[in-house]
């Protein structure tokens, strides 16, 4: 198969592969295996030692009607949608 490559990499490649280009279902069991596998990966893990004890990347500045703001380029920004 033209993707096996890309199944044999890292575990966050092998499932966009999985999702985006073999069509898979988020419920098939391979899928599901995955996607817990990228939890653990050590750069995944790097990331999110990194995040700040309130959820957020960067800096907080100041505070607005609006919610707090953060510093770009991570805001709210969720590193999991890209999982969905």
């Amino acid at each position: 198969m033209p993707v096996d490559w890309l199944l044999g990499g890292e575990p966050f490649v092998k499932y966009r592969t999985l999702i985006d280009l073999l069509d898979r279902e988020g419920e098939d069991k391979e899928v599901v295996a995955t996607a817990k596998s990228v939890y653990e990966h050590k750069l995944v893990k790097q990331i999110f030692d990194k995040q700040n004890k309130d959820g957020y990347w960067g800096i907080l500045r100041i505070s607005t009607p609006g919610g707090p703001k953060k510093t770009p380029p991570f805001g709210y920004w969720d590193f999991w949608l890209t999982l969905a």
